[in-house]
């Protein structure tokens, strides 16, 4: 153990050392020539080495530990050790050496030489961090920060692409780092051309505190050379709203101006485009542009308070002034909406929010579902149909598909049951009453309504013939009916029975002259019943 002890020391010693070191290789070159206690040159080989770096020249614990292996040629040892950029970073260094567990003292110092990669102003850390201006990294490859002789208006990187002074390049990009707090911003300017204003720039705004609000990002470009900006101009919201000419937008997509609007172009037709835009307040509009002219919706709601009218108009035409068809929406929030339509200011399509659909006229009669002022006429082929403005309907065929019979209103001096017989009231001109005795020649006709089968046509005049009784003047209609005077046959002859309001089979011809209601299309075995019959007075 003593010659070992003795051999390390004579060794470390003697130990003669060079370094040399570059960034891309960051390394240090150890050489000596070791001999044994006895002065005897090592033989050629390999040395096991242990290498451990201090902050000063006794005591206090290792910076760094490595342990290399050296090899001896020709009398030479050589070792080569990595230079750590944390543990070589410019603070004073030495460095001791332990070879079979004896350690050397004491120990050597190590000059600028080994790490003289470092450029005052830039640092490098051991992870290949760099700093411009500082050595303090913060987690990122390159950090760059102002002298403390900068002032805040001073860019903290300049690309140019220029000759010359750069605010004068031809083209410049700036960086500049503000503060944090309101309104602190970082700043991205674009020079262009021998002007030395800024042509755009983006930047990041805090909104409020940023450490409570966040930030927001805008883009701006000026409109002259005296860096007059356009602001406000793209702006992305700490709440990720976009604006376009405001910095506090409302919604997802938010364009504000005098002139703002949304265009779209279709790029196989130079001359064709479509805009959307708020033209004045409370009107929204749509051009559809082309060389040939224009076409136009203009929207324009109602008061939230719910009075006035809105309206969808469209146009047709280079003018709003040209010809042009108006949907209009008027009402309020307490009666309701109505709804018209206007073509070239001319005939009118009124809905009324009664549900009542009016032609020509605006002035809606709620009694009907459909109110025409004027004529009208639908032509779905060579007959047509026409309504003209007295009130005639003229059309080659009527389909009814409602009922089976032609009635009249009449009045009476009591309620008359559907299926009931009437015949004329010798006390009440004009009005009709349930029958009572047979062959009865005052036989009027039948109250239609009975067995389910509804009238088709109804006549009258308002003011003069009205009534509750509707009576079936022909058609086919069910009737009550007895068998006083026999079962009831099909083709039958029916008159009146003295069964009140009842028809009988007439059986007396010399009777019935006069006093015949129609014939029966059903039959009636025995007692009292419903039979169908096809109305025919006689």
């Amino acid at each position: 153990m003593k010659t070992r002890t003795t051999f390390v020391r004579t060794f470390l010693m003697s130990l003669a050392m060079t370094a040399g070191t570059t960034l891309a290789e960051p390394m240090m070159s150890l050489q000596a020539r070791p001999t044994d206690p006895s002065g005897q040159i090592l033989p050629d080989g390999e040395l096991p080495l242990t290498i451990r770096v201090f902050s000063s020249a006794t005591g206090g614990s290792p910076v760094e530990t490595m342990s290399v292996i050296a090899t001896v040629a020709s009398g030479v040892l050589s070792a080569t050790v990595p230079l750590d950029h944390y543990t070589f970073n410019g603070d004073p260094r030495w460095i001791e050496f332990v070879y079979d567990g004896e350690t050397l003292e004491p120990r050597l110092a190590v000059n600028h030489v080994p790490y003289a990669f470092a450029v005052e102003g830039i640092s490098m850390n051991g992870w290949k961090e760099v700093g411009l201006g500082t050595a303090f990294t913060n987690g990122t490859r390159l950090h760059i920060r102002n002298g403390s002789s900068a002032t805040p208006l001073d860019p903290t990187l300049i690309v140019e692409g220029g000759l010359g002074n750069p605010f004068y390049s031809q083209n410049v990009v700036q960086l500049y780092a503000r503060g944090r707090e309101a309104p602190a911003r970082n700043i991205l300017l674009f020079d262009h051309g021998d002007d030395p204003h800024t042509c755009a720039r983006m930047f990041s705004e805090t909104v409020g505190s940023h450490h409570q609000n966040g930030a927001m990002l805008k883009l701006e470009t000026s409109y002259d050379s005296l860096e007059d900006f356009n602001s406000d101009q793209l702006v992305l919201s700490n709440t990720g709203m976009i604006g376009m000419g405001t910095a506090l937008p409302a919604d997802s997509l938010h364009i504000y101006g005098t002139a703002a609007g949304l265009r779209l172009d279709d790029d196989t037709d130079p001359n064709s485009f479509t805009r959307l835009a708020d033209a004045q307040p409370n009107q929204f509009v749509i051009h559809k542009l082309t060389g040939s002219g224009a076409s136009l919706i203009d929207i324009e709601p109602r008061p939230t308070d719910g009075t006035g009218e809105a309206y969808l108009r469209f146009f047709r035409g280079t003018n709003t002034a040209g010809p042009k068809s108006v949907l209009f929406m008027r009402g309020n929030n307490t009666t309701g909406v109505s709804a018209r339509i206007a073509v070239d200011g001319g005939n009118s399509y009124f809905q009324a929010h009664g549900g009542t659909l009016s032609i020509g006229t605006s002035a809606a009669d709620t009694n009907y579902r459909l109110n025409v002022s004027g004529g009208a006429s639908v032509t779905p082929n060579a007959a047509g149909m026409a309504i003209t403005t007295t009130g005639r309907i003229r059309t080659g065929i009527l389909e009814i598909t409602g009922g089976a019979d032609l009635v009249e209103p009449f009045e009476s001096d009591s309620e008359l049951e559907p299926g009931t017989v009437v015949v004329i009231d010798a006390d009440n001109p004009g009005q009709l009453t349930a029958s009572r005795d047979a062959y009865d020649s005052r036989v009027a006709g039948i109250v239609s309504g009975a067995g389910g089968v509804s009238p088709g046509i109804r006549m009258g005049q308002n003011g003069v013939t009205e009534g509750e009784a509707l009576v079936a003047m022909t058609g086919r209609v069910y009737v009550k009916c007895s068998t006083e005077s026999g079962p009831v046959r099909p083709g039958d002859l029916l008159t009146t029975s003295s069964l009140a309001g009842h028809a009988m089979k007439a059986t007396d011809h010399s009777r019935a002259f006069g006093a015949v209601i129609g014939k029966a299309m059903s039959s009636l075995e025995d007692g009292e019943g419903i039979v169908l019959v096809l109305v025919n007075l006689q």
